[in-house]
């Protein structure tokens, strides 16, 4: 008898959602140049108040980002003219303040999508076993 998708190990469900997030929010931002990789790196540049230190960005990022990946999606977000980098800050650009409004509405959108059906309660306590996980397999 073949398994269920229930059968199915917590690795596989992290997995299948990590590239079911990468590819809805690629296909969601595709028309403004920016992957799932690229909004988060907009996007905490504009939680931030539209500067961070690229220090603080790669360790925000870690180890969801490589510090190589930060850097390649930071180098494509200024070629993108949305972002810039001063000295060792990362400074939204004007083009990249009116880029992330736009963006961040269409994540509204997408974020009531991906929550349909699933309490808060439910979220958090998804979070804390991940979180769980993580640190049960933490060395040092």
């Amino acid at each position: 008898m073949a398994p269920t998708p229930d059968d199915r190990p917590i690795g596989y469900w992290i997995k299948a959602a990590d590239r079911a997030l990468d590819a809805a929010i690629t296909s969601l931002h595709t028309g403004a140049g920016v992957d799932r990789r690229g909004w988060q790196v907009l996007n905490q540049t504009s939680i931030s108040g539209g500067q961070i230190a690229r220090v603080n960005m790669h360790n925000w990022f870690h180890p969801m980002m490589s510090t190589l990946e930060v850097d390649r999606q930071l180098e494509a977000l200024e070629a993108a003219g949305l972002l810039r980098r001063v000295g060792e800050d990362v400074v939204l650009t004007a083009s990249g303040v009116a880029t992330h409004a736009g963006l961040a509405a269409d994540q509204e959108a997408f974020r009531d999508l991906l929550m349909r059906n699933i309490g808060r309660d439910d979220y958090l306590a998804a979070v804390r076993v991940l979180q769980a996980i993580t640190a049960n397999l933490s060395v040092g």
